[in-house]
């Protein structure tokens, strides 16, 4: 076991490897949730939304000591339902109708290591991939005819700004402030391999391993 009196060394070490998972939150699915705080336009009817949080995993590699380059990968999935609403056009009533979303994103993160403070990472970078939307309709109103599974893929874009804070030289936790697809706030936990400075890797490396 890694002794936390070890002196930890942030992510500017050439030849690290950070594995990162965590949970973030994106706009468009903000909305979805906030449908079911109001009532609904539709006649006679109620609507409820609701999300789940984006889940997000991602590998950053260290080229060199103020370079990283890395995947990333997203899921979220959310929706909402329309029950008991009118059909005035053709006099039905007491129907349902709901409509779900779900997007798994795939992104490449160039980043860049500022690396000035010990157990402290920060880093700023961007996030570009595809964005992978899967829509699904349903309505027990037999004249409703858009019914159905539709998938489709869109190009995205991210830029952001973390930081990752360890606890010991290998376990951490990480938050990620950022402006575009798939998250504009995600946090989690981060794990170090590789060239960590752990075990007689070099002077900054030298700890109290044996203790």
């Amino acid at each position: 076991m890694c002794s936390t009196s070890q002196k930890a060394k942030a992510q500017n070490q050439q030849g690290e490897f950070v594995t990162s998972a965590g949970v973030g939150y994106s706009l468009i699915f903000a909305i979805l949730s906030s449908l079911g705080t109001s009532s609904s336009n539709v006649t006679n009817g109620n609507v409820s939304g609701s999300s789940i949080p984006e889940i997000n995993v991602a590998g950053d590699y260290a080229f060199s000591s103020r370079f990283s380059l890395g995947l990333g990968v997203g899921y979220q999935s959310g929706g909402f339902k329309v029950a008991n609403f009118y059909d005035s056009t053709n006099g039905l009533a007491n129907q349902n109708a709901s409509i779900t979303v779900s997007r798994l994103n795939i992104g490449i993160r160039p980043l860049f290591h500022f690396g000035t403070k010990p157990n402290i990472d920060a880093y700023l970078g961007f996030r570009v991939g595809v964005s992978i939307w899967n829509l699904g309709v349903t309505s027990t109103d037999p004249n409703y005819n858009f019914a159905g599974k539709f998938t489709g893929a869109l190009p995205s874009f991210q830029a952001l700004f973390g930081i990752k804070g360890y606890f010991t030289p290998v376990v951490g936790a990480h938050i990620e402030l950022a402006i575009g697809t798939p998250y504009f706030i995600e946090a989690g936990v981060c794990f170090r391999f590789g060239n960590t400075g752990i075990g007689g890797g070099g002077g900054d490396g030298r700890g109290s391993s044996g203790r």
